[in-house]
């Protein structure tokens, strides 16, 4: 496949039976597309003519950032009929698949954001959810990702899964569970070897929640049991 490249926005055009534009989701790419131009990944397909066969909201993105189009030109016999059927088949990028990309480009926050995913068995995106950093999802996808708060996630997923292991906790990497530990552990006071044996001592209050907020309420009450001094986590 042969992935050429050009300035010339004018020398492509939209096919007329293609679908009709989304200009939100034009809007959102072209953003994007300004921080980090991925179309070499995601070259656009054209026919003979330069008509744009699949890609053209990329293509109206592209124009809008200024940025150099990756297009394709096909040479075998496929029509805008085809786009729709080809859609339905092929798989789109995981936020795993931007992490990889990037960790084979060497980029050292996101090796370390990949190995810190293999150390805990949890996914990249469970990882990116728990941060307070904003557009992280984003951030990693253009790759501007910067992991300044790996100690912090670090020392959550060490103490949530020594909850797991010591307790037979299963849900201990569970979004609601993380989410709810991470608010814990910022909590003035908190200590975890305290949580350990409360913990210990009160196992059967330790069960599956569906909600943070439900999970928080479960480990104020267990870290408070028979405790002179209650520590208030909500």
């Amino acid at each position: 496949m042969n992935i050429q490249k050009t300035t010339d926005h004018g020398k492509f055009s939209l096919h007329e039976k293609n679908r009709r534009l989304n200009y939100n989701k034009i809007e959102k790419l072209a953003e994007a597309m300004k921080k980090k131009n991925l179309l070499p990944l995601f070259p656009i397909v054209v026919n003979s003519k330069m008509e744009i066969l699949d890609g053209q909201h990329r293509f109206e993105a592209a124009k809008r950032a200024k940025v150099t189009i990756s297009f394709v030109v096909s040479d075998q016999e496929y029509d805008i009929e085809h786009v729709a059927d080809s859609n339905n088949f092929q798989s789109h990028w995981q936020l795993s698949d931007y992490v990889n990309y990037y960790v084979k480009e060497n980029k050292p926050d996101y090796i370390t954001l990949q190995k810190l995913a293999k150390k805990y068995d949890i996914g990249v995106t469970g990882i990116s959810n728990l941060s307070d950093k904003r557009n992280v999802t984003s951030d990693i996808k253009t790759g501007n990702f910067i992991f300044s708060d790996y100690a912090e996630m670090n020392e959550l997923l060490s103490h949530a899964r020594a909850i797991g292991i010591e307790f037979a906790f299963h849900f201990w990497n569970s979004r609601p569970f993380l989410r709810a530990l991470r608010h814990v552990i910022k909590v003035k006071g908190y200590n975890k070897m305290r949580m350990g044996q409360k913990i210990q001592a009160n196992r059967k209050l330790l069960v599956k929640c569906h909600e943070a907020d439900a999970y928080i309420r479960v480990l104020e009450e267990i870290y408070n049991s028979n405790a002179v001094e209650h520590v208030r986590f909500l």
